[in-house]
């Protein structure tokens, strides 16, 4: 089997073709001068009844067409041959051309068609050929023997002395070289040498003294062990030439020895400015040949490119500079080219991992030689100490030479610090991965590090930071690196903090968290901890308690029943029931390409606002630092941070933010928000709140009038997204002076969600911290496109779950002509109806239908949004949705549109306890894969439903308003 570079080939030999009509040979079956002595399964043993004399060049007969030939020399050898009269039928193929030939007597040709640049050892595939015709193809390795033997003798024979294929020149030397004449079995060619040389060798030469040069002709470094093609020449003049492999010595002789050197290592580097080539030669000598004496004594020597440029250079002490010159990426282990200069004198090295190098002034200790998947070189020098002229120590530190600085996903730690994967090493085994630790953005410590090795980082004699690393990762797209038993200690007081890099604590009073760092089948650790540093930790079967006795401090529960309690000074301050720890410490997943940049406006999450606005926003991936620029379609410019507060003008305002980060890189969010400057409660517009303004919001409540958003923006004075008897009555109250016109603040101040990253159906704990018995709304939501296919769009959602209570339940679609709605199973199996066309929403219910005005049409907008309060009281019941329901939309998309953008959103009311804690436990069923937003307050979260969160989901989340809401159920 044999690949060449542009042509492959398989050859079958030894092929039988067996006739159905079978020869039994028994013993004593006689065949010409031949008996059978034994015949078996395995063997034939055959002794001659008659003497007959195996004459040197003679031949002797047996039976039929076979015939023994005798060789011409003195030593015995022969073999059997069949002699066939006659040409075949059709005639041979036409020999190949290949790429050298040597023309033979007789009009023979041995032609090298190809080398194999795969194996190892070498491999060639020759061919012979007569009068143009192919005789015979071979493919043979180094040390081979090639025969071809004619009807009559041997006809030609040679020992395959070498087989090199260099980075420019292939080679394949023949010795011990024989042809005899098949007319008259006359030797032709009596122990010849021969050559195939293809290609054009670009030497590098050596002069030596008496007029000789020794000459690097090429190298083989794609073989195992890698080889060198070394010339020795005279007047220019080859006398000498050898393929050697590293630890062979070359040596040529007049007699006496001329010349010896031994070679050391064969380097071939991956700079494409220079194609760098070095051969290190060891043990030099050359004597003279006209009196023997001593020219060279035991030198050494560097083949390299005469003009090389280093990838990276470093200024030392005393005008001495250490260059990395090239890394040799092939070579296992790597090997890098150094080379150090004091302006004057030059010296070389070829240094690999571990390595201890010493030259003159300096001592360098080699950490890693390092070739990174974006074609990163470097070499870390873990110590490179230099000594002055009287030897006093002038320069003692670790140093690195790259010739770039990629940027991994940069993770921000504490207190300034941060953690940069640049690259990953994938060829080499272990897999590698180089890191820099940064304080303050300044590179502080770089290593390569692989899998199941611990990178740990101390500041003087202080831990800083330690991490297990599990797997270093090389995708077809995405390199990785996962990290395990996370621990960074404060450089203030060496307490280890608590929230590296997952952390799902519980909250307890004066600033306290209690969470479970790992969960085993019988027992649990926990730690407690404030203000992110760790105070007391342990493990626990059941009962535990946890203390920080300076403060008096002291946390205990039971883990089976699920209970907490925090004391201060033996005095009982906290009492937590139903409680869930779960463990997700000290586990981190970087990748050496960040993640693309991508933000998310996360407040305002409405569409209706009053001023002043806050403005939020959300940044994953790209590389930090980032830089914002917030504007808007009335006021242009509004923002530079990603959090701020502002006025806005009157009107209808789509909001975009847009984040650039340091690589230059952007991405953008946009909203559409209204602002109406009316004094909340004003629903007459007559600048003052009075029982006029009440009658008006009590007459929309039950039904007597619409409300249209900008009425909705003043009339919503309770901020629950609706009109209601509530908002009439706080309206009465305000225009007696009991309570005065204000805008509602959220005083949502924590909001957790646990876990983040989920499968479709898992249930998530979402729990939060407001003032008690505050209400909150606990707004969730989805963004995703629909493919439109012949104009029509449609998508289902099986078993989304409407918990039981007060909520909103919310609808955006974009690019659309109409839009149809149906919820199933609604009470006795019905199915709830509404379609959006124009400027009118119907809704079908029990088999009524209801008429309502969209805010806006249709026809002229192409979008539609409208929302549901839950439950109404209609048809003298009351109406609620609740369990898991399927939902269908579908319909015609506006002209050209390729998708329909939809946005699903719901709000549920809760209230937070007399300690200002809410929770909820929230199904997931029939929400699409993707990202999906928790709101409460100006809070926001993020869950990830069947994708990492590194992962790009096929759509955006959505912005987590509550649209417009008209056409309401009353």
């Amino acid at each position: 089997m044999f690949a060449g570079a542009t042509t492959d080939m398989v050859q079958l030999r030894y092929t039988w073709a067996i006739s159905p009509d079978v020869t039994i040979i028994k013993s004593g079956d006689e065949f010409g001068k031949l008996e059978v002595v034994n015949a078996t399964q395995e063997k034939l043993i055959l002794n001659n009844n008659y003497n007959f004399s195996l004459d040197p060049e003679s031949t002797k007969h047996i039976i039929g067409k076979i015939n023994f030939k005798i060789a011409d020399s003195s030593s015995l050898r022969f073999y059997p041959f069949i002699a066939i009269n006659g040409f075949p039928p059709s005639p041979p193929p036409a020999a190949w051309p290949g790429i050298a030939k040597w023309n033979l007597y007789e009009n023979y040709t041995l032609a090298l068609i190809a080398i194999d640049a795969k194996s190892s050892p070498r491999q060639a595939w020759l061919q012979l050929s007569k009068d143009d015709y192919v005789i015979e193809d071979i493919v043979v390795r180094q040390g081979d023997t090639y025969w071809y033997n004619g009807t009559q003798c041997e006809i030609f024979s040679a020992k395959i002395e070498d087989v090199f294929k260099g980075t420019t020149t292939d080679l394949v030397r023949l010795t011990d070289a024989y042809q005899y004449s098949e007319t008259n079995e006359s030797l032709l060619i009596n122990n010849g040498t021969y050559s195939f040389i293809h290609g054009s060798p670009d030497k590098t030469d050596w002069e030596l003294y008496e007029n000789y040069n020794f000459s690097l002709v090429d190298i083989d470094a794609m073989v195992t062990p890698r080889q060198a093609w070394l010339q020795f020449s005279k007047n220019n003049v080859t006398v000498m030439d050898s393929v050697v492999v590293s630890g062979d010595c070359f040596s040529y002789e007049i007699n006496t020895t001329i010349f010896r050197a031994c070679v050391g290592d064969i380097f071939w580097g991956i700079n494409n400015a220079t194609s760098s080539k070095l051969v290190t030669l060891e043990d030099v000598y050359q004597y003279s040949e006209i009196n023997g004496s001593v020219l060279i004594n035991n030198a050494t020597y560097l083949f390299m490119p005469e003009e090389a440029a280093p990838l990276e250079t470093a200024e030392l002490e005393e005008n001495y500079t250490l260059s990395l010159m090239d890394i040799d990426a092939r070579a296992t282990p790597r090997e890098g080219w150094l080379q150090i200069s004091n302006g004057t004198q030059v010296s070389n090295a070829i240094v690999h991992d571990g390595e201890r190098y010493t030259d003159g002034a300096l001592e360098i200790v080699i950490g890693s030689v390092f070739h990174g998947g974006k074609s990163t070189n470097m070499v870390l020098l873990s110590s490179v100490r230099q000594h002055s002229t009287n030897d006093t120590l002038i320069l003692n530190q670790s140093m690195l030479l790259a010739d770039q600085y990629p940027d991994g996903e940069i993770w921000a730690l504490h207190e300034n610090y941060a953690l940069n994967p640049r690259e990953i090493d994938a060829h080499v085994y272990p897999r590698q991965v180089w890191f820099t630790l940064l304080k303050n953005g300044t590179p502080v410590y770089d290593t390569v590090m692989s899998s199941k090795q611990v990178y740990t980082y101390y500041n003087g004699s202080m831990k800083v930071f330690t991490a297990d690393i599990s797997t270093v990762f090389h995708g077809t797209e995405t390199d990785a690196v996962f990290l395990r038993d996370i621990k960074q200690y404060s450089e203030l007081d060496g307490r280890e903090f608590a929230d590296l890099p997952h952390w799902y604590p519980v909250h307890l009073t004066y600033g306290y968290d209690i969470a479970a760092k790992q969960i085993n089948w019988s027992t649990i650790a926990l730690q407690l901890s404030k203000n992110n540093r760790i105070i007391d930790e342990g493990i626990f079967p059941d009962t535990f308690m946890l203390e920080d006795s300076g403060n008096q401090i002291t946390v205990s529960g039971s883990l089976d029943s699920h209970n907490i309690t925090q004391y201060y000074n033996d005095t009982e301050v906290l009492n937590l029931t139903n409680v869930t720890l779960e463990d997700g410490y000290s586990k981190k997943t970087l990748y050496t390409s960040p993640r693309s940049l991508k933000i998310s406006i996360t407040s305002p999450i409405h569409r209706l606002q009053r001023n002043p606005i806050t403005f939020a926003s959300s940044v994953i991936g790209g590389t930090p630092p980032y830089s914002y620029n917030w504007t808007s379609t009335i006021n242009n410019h509004v923002g530079s941070t990603d959090t701020f507060s502002r006025n806005l003008l009157n009107g209808s305002h789509t909001i975009t933010a847009k984040v650039t980060d340091c690589r230059g890189v952007t991405a953008t969010d946009s909203i559409v928000i209204s602002f109406y400057n009316k004094l909340r409660g004003d629903v007459n517009s007559d600048t003052n709140i009075t029982s006029a303004d009440a009658a008006i919001v009590l007459e929309i409540a039950v039904g007597s009038s619409l409300c249209d958003p900008k009425t909705l923006a003043v009339a919503d004075v309770s901020g629950d997204g609706k009109v209601t008897s509530l908002d009439a009555l706080i309206i009465l109250q305000m225009a007696s002076g009991a309570e005065k016109p204000s805008e509602e603040v959220s005083g949502v101040s924590e909001l957790n969600v646990n876990p983040r990253v989920v499968n479709l159906g898992d249930v998530i704990t979402i729990s939060g911290k407001a003032s008690p018995s505050e209400v909150v709304w606990l707004g969730s939501s989805f963004e995703l496109q629909l493919p439109v296919s012949d104009g029509r769009y449609y998508r289902k959602f099986d078993d989304i779950n409407f918990p039981d209570g007060e909520k909103k339940f919310s609808i955006t679609a974009e690019n659309i002509k109409n839009f149809d709605v149906k919820l199933h199973p609604f009470c006795f199996w019905q199915t709830i109806e509404i379609n959006c066309s124009g400027q009118n929403m119907t809704t079908t219910i029990f088999g009524q239908t209801i008429t309502t005005p969209l805010g806006e049409s249709i026809d002229e907008t192409g979008n539609v949004s409208f929302s549901r309060s839950l439950p109404v009281n209609k048809f003298g019941m009351s109406i609620d949705i609740k369990g898991p329901k399927n939902i269908t939309v579908s319909g015609d998309a506006a002209d050209g549109a390729s998708t329909v953008n939809l946005k699903l959103a719901t709000s549920l009311k809760l209230t937070a306890d007399s300690n200002g804690n809410f929770s909820f436990d929230m199904d997931t069923n029939g929400i699409p894969n993707g990202e999906f937003l928790i709101t409460a307050g100006k809070k926001t979260e993020i869950v990830y439903i069947g994708v990492e969160p590194t992962t790009t989901a096929s759509h955006r989340p959505s912005q987590g308003y509550i649209p417009q809401q008209t056409g309401q159920i009353q």
